[in-house]
């Protein structure tokens, strides 16, 4: 080019464009590598997210546990014959098996969820437990009559069934 006609061939030279002295310099590996991994860093986000979406009662229903030992120990403080201590737990435990189970309603009984339970082919040991304690709680809560055994009794085996519950539910 413009070097020949100004100097002579002897200050021109022969560079050799390859692939492989591309991938051994630095800047060319990062010219390359750094938007594609930025594209399929942001492609996994997408696809993740994605998915989380897909179905978002599945967050719901995995934290139901978790949202149900919080409720419970915020309740540690109440007394044994209130029927208000009944009645929160019994919302408690509404509310973990309307998460659990993925439904919309908290207010279930034993009977609108036992077909289903069967169905998923829970422990009958555990489907008994669990009735028990929805039928104690539901005596504690509306008949104003109190507890057969102290609340915090109730409240170790509500943790109890509902921590063998979801163990069986997993």
């Amino acid at each position: 080019g413009i070097a020949y006609n100004y100097e002579g061939p002897e200050v021109l030279e022969r560079q050799v464009f390859r692939i492989s002295t591309m991938m051994t310099s630095p800047p060319w590996l990062a010219v390359i590598l750094v938007p594609l991994l930025a594209f399929l860093s942001l492609l996994v986000y997408t696809k993740v997210r994605e998915h989380q979406r897909a179905d978002p009662d599945r967050l719901r229903s995995q934290k139901a546990f978790v949202r149900f030992k919080q409720r419970v120990g915020a309740m540690g403080g109440k007394g044994a014959l209130e029927s208000d201590a009944c009645a929160a737990l019994l919302d408690a435990v509404r509310t973990y098996l309307a998460d659990k189970l993925r439904h919309e309603t908290r207010a279930l009984t034993f009977t609108d969820i036992e077909k289903e339970l069967k169905d998923q082919r829970i422990d009958a040991a555990v489907l008994e437990r669990l009735k028990g304690l929805l039928a104690a709680c539901e005596l504690g809560s509306y008949s104003g009559m109190g507890l057969h055994r102290p609340f915090e009794d109730l409240v170790k085996e509500a943790l109890d069934v509902i921590r063998s519950f979801d163990r069986a539910t997993r």
